[in-house]
């Protein structure tokens, strides 16, 4: 049951990141004693330490929570999957991981569309196919990487 209340706690965490706040309102971020009763369930693990968090992660936090009780099974389900995963990346994984983040927010629309129809056509792929490729990928050397990335025009 314990497990059940800190995985949606622990995404909230790690949605922190990637997820922009409206910067011109002011947040509200609540002391714990001020959540509801519903709200305090979803955040639970975080019960010791709410009142210590910035108020925009606290407003932030509150959103998500919001959205994960919204959320059905399935998409808990596969919010869980990917915490999972995240949870058993090393510290540098997830470095590289927030960092390739911020660069897909520096894209333009268009980029980022471009990235999107890219990502569609490898998950299009045959498992076959695309192992082949993920391991073509892990032999190159940086260099090679980079000059891969250069030749389709990005540099990330």
């Amino acid at each position: 049951m314990r497990t059940l209340l800190i995985l949606p706690c622990l995404v909230l965490c790690l949605a922190w990141p990637v997820t922009s706040m409206a910067e011109d309102a002011p947040p509200e971020a609540p002391a714990w004693s001020e959540l509801s009763r519903d709200q305090q369930s979803v955040l639970e693990p975080l019960s010791e330490e709410w009142n210590d968090l910035p108020e925009k992660r606290r407003a932030h936090l509150l959103g998500m929570a919001e959205r994960w009780k919204g959320m059905d099974a399935d998409e808990r389900a596969a919010l869980t999957h990917r915490l999972e995963r995240w949870q058993s990346m090393s510290p540098e994984e997830r470095e590289r991981i927030k960092s390739r983040a911020q660069h897909l927010r520096s894209l333009s629309p268009e980029e980022r569309q471009e990235l999107r129809q890219r990502w569609e056509r490898y998950r299009d792929l045959p498992d076959e196919k695309q192992e082949r490729l993920r391991e073509r990928w892990q032999e190159m050397t940086p260099e090679e990487r980079e000059a891969w990335r250069e030749r389709r025009g990005r540099h990330h």
